[in-house]
């Protein structure tokens, strides 16, 4: 029984540490600096770089494709 569970807290400590380290991972993307009305041209003043964790429900452009 030691060994099951020695074993079962080790597992469990892996999973935490590997899902701890999946949400803290940010990729560098483009963001709007301020605010742009609809039918606005975006300039490159609008334009900042920032740091997110990632979400699937956004499609970001990354910040290597600024142009």
């Amino acid at each position: 029984m030691a060994v099951l569970a020695a074993a079962l807290i080790a597992a469990g400590g892996a999973g935490g540490f590997l899902t701890w380290q999946k949400t803290g991972e940010r990729t560098p993307v483009l963001a709007v600096a301020q605010s742009v009305n609809a039918g606005d041209i975006v300039k490159e003043s609008d334009l900042t770089d920032t740091s997110v964790s990632l979400d699937p429900a956004l499609k970001p452009f990354p910040a290597g494709e600024r142009n």
